[in-house]
């Protein structure tokens, strides 16, 4: 059929956290996105809405840091202009 692709579909599996399932785009807050050229470290800065995980019982927002080490280049794409044909990862 046209338009219809024959490469197998991937499935993802959400992951249990300690405040249950994170549920709807709207769980993630992104605020602050940086780069230390001089330690190789990227960081990623936010919170997660309390009222959209399905066991924080509280609906308090939680902060977020993660940090990765030993990152030697970024490549950061808009969502909105991606075009879905490459690796995320690329």
């Amino acid at each position: 059929a046209l338009g219809v692709s024959t490469q197998e579909l991937q499935h993802y599996k959400p992951v249990k956290t300690e405040v249950g399932f994170l549920n709807g785009r709207d769980c993630v807050y992104l605020d602050t996105i940086s780069f230390n050229y001089g330690e190789n470290t990227f960081t990623l800065k936010g919170s997660i809405n309390g009222n959209l995980c399905s066991e924080n019982l509280t609906g308090q927002e939680i902060p977020y840091r993660i940090a990765f080490r030993g990152v030697m280049a970024l490549k950061m794409l808009e969502l909105d202009t991606w075009d879905g044909d490459s690796a995320s990862y690329i």
